[in-house]
């Protein structure tokens, strides 16, 4: 990854960034990519929970980074673009609310799952 990213969202200690259509989560300590997410397009934006345990990148579709536990899953990517989020806010320590652009209401939990709401 080059120096030219943008960056979509940054904690004291995690940066996502994107070039084009590839996400990248970072530890700004060492600048260690801890994930890698490939979008169709670029992805709209990126959330990083409060205690940075995981990261949500989002666009066409969702994609779940745990950052402790190293896991992650993506939704909406199965046939196309299933899923084209906008915005994502943390509501409480236990989940984040993805908002798509058709007005449907996504919610993840802390290790990834994802439900309609």
């Amino acid at each position: 990854m080059s120096e030219t990213g943008k960056v979509l969202a940054e904690s004291d200690d995690i940066r996502l960034v994107h070039e084009y259509e590839n996400a990248y989560v970072i530890r700004k300590s060492d600048e260690k990519v801890l994930a890698e997410c490939s979008f169709y397009g670029d992805p709209a934006g990126g959330l990083i929970d409060r205690e940075e345990r995981f990261a949500v990148l989002y666009g066409c579709g969702i994609s779940f980074c745990g950052l402790t536990e190293g896991n992650s899953r993506k939704y909406g990517f199965d046939r196309g673009c299933e899923i084209w989020a906008e915005s994502a806010q943390q509501l409480s320590d236990g989940s984040v609310e993805v908002t798509a652009e058709d007005g449907k209401i996504f919610c993840l939990d802390t290790q990834g799952n994802c439900k309609e709401k």
